[in-house]
C-alpha cells in the first residue's frame, strides 16, 4: 500500500496550513490559508529527524518542527496531534494541529 501524509496545521493569527505527501517521499504540497482568506499553494519538503518532522517551505521563508503523539492507530494508519515550532517569513511561531498517516 502506498504511504500517505496529511498535516493540518493552525499557526495562529488566522494562518493555517494544509500539507500533503501522497509519494511517501517528504515531497509534499502545501495550501496556506491566509488571514485575508486568500490562499496560496506550493511547495514543501518533509524529513524525518529523530522522531519528529522539519517541513521546509522556500516560498513562504518556512522552517517548521513539527512534533507529534500518536492519538490512535489502526492497521495501516496512524492518526496524532502535532505541536509546531519554527519561523515563517522570518517570524518565530508555535501552533498545533492533526496528522494522518496511511500505509
Amino acid at each position: 500500500m502506498p504511504r500517505f501524509t496529511w498535516l493540518g496545521l493552525d499557526l495562529g493569527a488566522g494562518r493555517y496550513l494544509s500539507v500533503w505527501d501522497a509519494g511517501g517521499d517528504g515531497t509534499s504540497w502545501l495550501t496556506e490559508l491566509r488571514p485575508d482568506g486568500s490562499h496560496l499553494i506550493t511547495q514543501a519538503r518533509r524529513t524525518d529527524r529523530d522522531g519528529h518532522w522539519v517541513l521546509t517551505v522556500p516560498s513562504l521563508d518556512a522552517s517548521l518542527d513539527i512534533t507529534h503523539r500518536e492519538l490512535f492507530a489502526t492497521q495501516g494508519a496512524y492518526t496524532g496531534a502535532c505541536r509546531v515550532t519554527g519561523t515563517l517569513a522570518g517570524e518565530d511561531i508555535a501552533g498545533h494541529g492533526f496528522t494522518d498517516v496511511i500505509g
